[in-house]
């Protein structure tokens, strides 16, 4: 998919999935690109509990739930209780568009990259 059609084309559903697995380090403390543009398209994310992602979706609240990886009925609870509440998800994507670009875009982030790797340098 063109990256410049990605947005529309996550636009279209309700929720994400961000599936990871903490069992590799870098999956458990890191957050992939695909919980940040759900929640900046307004999706609420079912996501893997990891490290990462618990720190991502503390920033946007009311923006998802995570789940122990590899638990499927836990995954099915959480995403069962979405579908029973579908229309309040839908009526509230607009607010969680918002709170995760006031929380997360780039032009917020940009600074503090800046601070830790001059941090690193020293």
């Amino acid at each position: 998919m063109p990256p410049d059609d990605l947005a529309a084309f996550v636009a279209r559903h309700d929720v994400g999935l961000a599936l990871e697995s903490p069992r590799f380090p870098n999956k458990d403390l890191t957050a992939s690109n695909k919980i940040f543009e759900y929640l900046q398209n307004g999706l609420r994310v079912a996501a893997s509990d990891t490290a990462g992602q618990r720190e991502v979706l503390a920033r946007v609240p009311h923006g998802g739930d995570t789940y122990p990886s590899g638990d499927a009925q836990r995954l099915a609870v959480v995403l069962n209780g979405w579908i029973e509440s579908r229309a309040a998800i839908r009526a509230d994507r607009a607010r969680l568009h918002h709170a995760a670009n006031a929380a997360l875009a780039y032009e917020h982030q940009a600074g503090r990259l800046v601070e830790s790797i001059e941090a690193a340098l020293r």
